[in-house]
């Protein structure tokens, strides 16, 4: 009888929203707090026992096919809160399992009813499952939604619709997560090294920020492109070497996830989601062999090309979307190894650098990544053509380089060919020709090739950018030494450690966490004897002021390496010198 009333009532329900009358409302709901307050007014101010009959009278269940019931209920005991509470339960149950079939002018309607409850935990479940199930909420009231101090607690369908309606609080909610995301960067993104790093899955889905992104978006096309259009924007916005490129990298990250979700409303729109899952293809395979280059290269070829107007309009974003997708540091990385493998492969032939078109195309992939900020904010795109300076220039001095390592192969302490002045700049000469040069230098020491080594790493302390430029080359180079700590007894030691990475640690907090990352990974693989007079030297720095990591890791390495049992072995000596024996005799 309850439900059949219920559905009732919803039945002859008028259609279109109906405004609630000022006389209904002429004193507060009679729940919560401000219920409470209404009632303990009225008994204040008149008999309480007359009171509480008119409050039961106005307000309780008058029917007279209920009033048995309860009576009945009154005589077993059951307290008439108790059997209040479980007829609104029943109601509200009943309702609930109604909502999602009802029309959006019945939403309408019961959404005024029901909004002013959200806050009464009792009924709350009743608006906040309209505002899931209403398909379009009207401005006026996505307005008052907005305002509400708690708004962020309201259902994602209806926070979707209050972001459309209202940038601004979207803008909010996307910075918020933006600014985590770059404040607290992914790392692994700076890692060159292959294999150090977790399949592109698996990173996207470890992702705090990227899901979140997502899941603010949904399946929402227009959410979507608005977060677009503020990674476009912040990407040229942003001219910090290290940062901007974070930007291409939650471009792609953000779709990607979306194919991995199966959210095809979304990614089957956008225009660059075959170019990215060919990308993100290449990364998990770290491979772009000749198939893979056809593909890019035939989507290059089906790009349609933007008039001056559509420019203009901000119509045609897909060619700049595209070029953030290689500006992605996971991508850059694997085209740089590509690149090398590439130049390798063109000693091997005994080839020259410029005829070899696969070269030419990867060294186009990356110069388009490095430069993608140039392409959003020109709004014209075209694949860059290779530096002649690059291509004719630092290839051929590459090569020749990595032939002679061949030449030494036997025997790695013969010393390296001396370099010009015109050959030695050309390493770091380009924001691409330091990406190559470093995934050679870490080839050089997987093979504990120490004069090679040597002969780089001397040439990159005379760069004046390589805080900010070359982090990535020192991340990896960290990371690499940590893999394996058998080059501790080389030669290699002395050039990587003594004379590079104790150097450029002085140069920034950054840098210098980098050489708190190498002591952690090696405490309990080294003598900690040794160890422990490294972190000494690298502690006298004064980093403890200005980092945090180097505040909190210093006593935790002092004390992990001077409780190690090989360092009190080795720092007590059992055996008297001869002066204490001396001076015992005497």
């Amino acid at each position: 009888s309850t439900q059949s009333t219920w559905g009732q009532i919803l039945v002859e329900v008028p259609p279109g929203p109906r405004k609630v009358s000022p006389g209904r409302m002429s004193h507060p709901p009679l729940v919560a707090a401000e219920g409470g307050k209404y009632i303990l007014q009225a008994l204040v101010e008149g008999e309480p026992r007359k009171v509480i009959q008119e409050i039961q009278l106005k307000n309780g269940l008058n029917s007279e096919k209920c009033r048995p019931a309860l009576e009945f209920l009154d005589l077993l005991g059951a307290t008439r809160s108790w059997a209040y509470s479980s007829i609104l339960t029943q109601l509200s149950n009943t309702l609930l399992d109604q909502i999602p079939s009802l029309p959006p002018q019945m939403l309408d309607d019961l959404l005024a009813r029901s909004l002013p409850f959200i806050a009464v935990p009792e009924l709350s479940a009743i608006p906040m499952s309209v505002l899931k199930h209403h398909p379009t909420i009207s401005p006026p009231l996505l307005d008052e939604l907005a305002a509400l101090p708690n708004y962020l607690t309201l259902p994602d369908e209806a926070k979707r619709q209050i972001w459309l309606h209202n940038t601004d609080k979207y803008r909010e909610e996307v910075f918020v997560l933006l600014n985590a995301y770059v404040n607290n960067p992914d790392f692994s993104s700076f890692e060159i090294n292959d294999g150090l790093v977790e399949t592109p899955r698996r990173r996207r889905e470890h992702n705090t920020a990227v899901r979140k992104l997502v899941s603010l978006v949904g399946s929402s096309w227009g959410l979507y492109k608005s977060l677009t259009e503020f990674y476009r924007t912040l990407l040229v916005k942003t001219t910090i070497p290290g940062v901007w490129p974070a930007f291409g990298t939650l471009r792609a990250e953000t779709l990607m996830m979306l194919h991995d979700q199966g959210n095809s409303a979304i990614y089957s729109e956008d225009c660059c989601h075959r170019v990215a899952w060919a990308v993100d293809a290449c990364i998990r395979e770290n491979s772009v062999d000749s198939r893979r280059i056809r593909e890019l290269q035939s989507y290059f070829k089906e790009l349609p090309e933007a008039s001056a107007a559509d420019v203009a309009a901000g119509v045609a974003p897909c060619t700049g979307d595209i070029a953030m997708l290689f500006a992605d540091r996971f991508a850059m990385h694997m085209l740089a190894r590509q690149v090398f493998a590439a130049l390798v492969a063109v000693v091997d032939r005994q080839d020259i650098p410029k005829n070899d078109d696969a070269l030419k195309f990867l060294t186009q992939l990356l110069t388009l990544g490095l430069h993608a900020r140039e392409v959003v904010q020109a709004g014209v795109f075209a694949l860059p053509a290779v530096d002649n300076e690059v291509l004719q220039g630092f290839y051929p001095i590459l090569a020749q380089k990595i032939l002679d390592d061949l030449l030494r192969s036997d025997d790695w302490a013969q010393p390296v060919e001396a370099l010009d002045a015109t050959a030695a700049a050309s390493f770091f000469a380009t924001p691409l020709c330091r990406k190559i040069t470093a995934v050679y230098i870490l080839s050089r020491i997987r093979v504990r090739d120490y004069s090679s080594v040597d002969q780089m790493l001397s040439l990159a302390l005379g760069l004046e950018t390589l805080d900010s430029e070359d982090f990535d080359l020192v991340y990896s180079l960290v990371s690499l030494l940590c893999v394996s700590p058998d080059w501790w007894g080389t030669p290699l030691r002395p050039v990587v450690l003594d004379r590079f990475l104790i150097n450029i640690s002085r140069i920034s907090v950054p840098l210098h966490d980098q050489i708190l990352r190498l002591w952690s990974g090696l405490v309990g693989r080294v003598p900690p004897n040794e160890l422990f007079a490294y972190v000494q030297t690298t502690q006298l720095q004064g980093f403890e002021q200005h980092s945090i990591n180097a505040a909190s890791m210093y006593p935790s390495l002092v004390e992990r390496l001077t409780t190690d049992a090989a360092f009190i072995t080795s720092t007590f000596d059992p055996t008297p010198s001869s002066s204490s024996s001396s001076s015992s005799s005497t």
